[in-house]
């Protein structure tokens, strides 16, 4: 496939260039809606949008194909000259490191929240295992010992019956 390439995009291409590359790094889960970050797209995106917009590559649906031309021409993004296009890499990766930064704060912020909602039962866990520390087992084991499980329960059904 032969692809002519241009010096220069336009202002409007290269607003969606960026975007293009920016959404195809990150996914969304639909259910949660936590955002991801994928770096191994990365180079892919970078690649294609350059075939893209830069080539005037039509794809034709064909991931494998879509993948394939666009490492071909990956290295010429990696070491270009071209002012414009070094000017949108750095663009994007602002981009994306803003975006990493906001989902690093979200997560962090998610728990936090989730240390608030822990600290009261962390609380009762270390309250009761203070208590249950301080019981001196061989006493209750011998008050236990004394106990009668058979009377306990025919207590309590004399105890049933009479409040009836």
């Amino acid at each position: 496939m032969e692809l002519k390439f241009k010096e220069r995009i336009t202002f409007s291409e290269t607003i969606q260039m960026i975007n293009e590359v920016f959404n195809a790094v990150f996914d969304t889960d639909d259910e949660t809606n936590i955002t991801s970050y994928i770096p191994e797209l990365y180079d892919y995106a970078i690649g294609l949008a350059y075939i893209k917009y830069y080539g005037g590559y039509l794809s034709n649906g064909d991931s494998d194909a879509d993948y394939n031309i666009a490492m071909d021409y990956l290295e010429k993004v990696q070491n270009t000259s071209n002012p414009q296009l070094i000017s949108i890499i750095k663009s994007i990766n602002e981009k994306i490191e803003m975006k990493k930064d906001e989902i690093s704060k979200t997560n962090i912020n998610i728990v936090s929240k989730f240390d608030e909602l822990a600290e009261p039962f962390i609380e009762f866990i270390n309250i009761t295992s203070n208590k249950v520390s301080e019981i001196d087992t061989e006493k209750l084991n011998k008050q236990l010992k004394k106990f009668n499980i058979k009377n306990l329960v025919d207590m309590y059904f004399n105890k049933s019956r009479s409040d009836e």
